[in-house]
């Protein structure tokens, strides 16, 4: 599902999408700047263009429910599966990378999980 036909892009997060579907992008955003926004709308172009079907989001383990719910399930009507701790996943909140990967647009995990292996995240997702 692409970005809600309401949501309203910034002329810089419309310029960055079109870049992401050139390569590699490295953005540097300000705080309030959109980072998320222009994250979910650089994907929607690389996904619209074939170029993508999955994204891997990589942010501070505080910062993972922010982006999915002020984030996905706000701009968008994607699916996402969200990554946890030992801990989280034996509550049921999250999911663990040794399950079977979930086929969502959008897997959020946190700096520190990415870490132990980023091999592995890298391949599986």
């Amino acid at each position: 599902m692409p970005i809600n036909p309401d949501v309203q892009l910034q002329p810089h997060q419309s310029r960055a999408a079109e870049k992401a579907l050139q390569g590699t992008l490295l953005l540097g955003h300000y705080a309030g700047a959109g980072k998320t926004l222009t994250s979910l709308a650089a994907h929607d172009a690389l996904r619209a263009a074939g170029k993508s079907q999955r994204a891997l989001v990589v942010t501070p383990a505080a910062l993972r429910k922010n982006f999915t719910s002020q984030g996905i399930e706000k701009f968008t009507n994607d699916a996402y599966t969200a990554y946890g701790n030992q801990d989280e996943v034996r509550k049921g909140s999250h999911a663990d990378i040794n399950d079977s990967i979930p086929d969502t647009p959008y897997h959020v995990v946190s700096y520190e999980l990415f870490r132990t292996d980023p091999n592995k995240w890298i391949g599986r997702i």
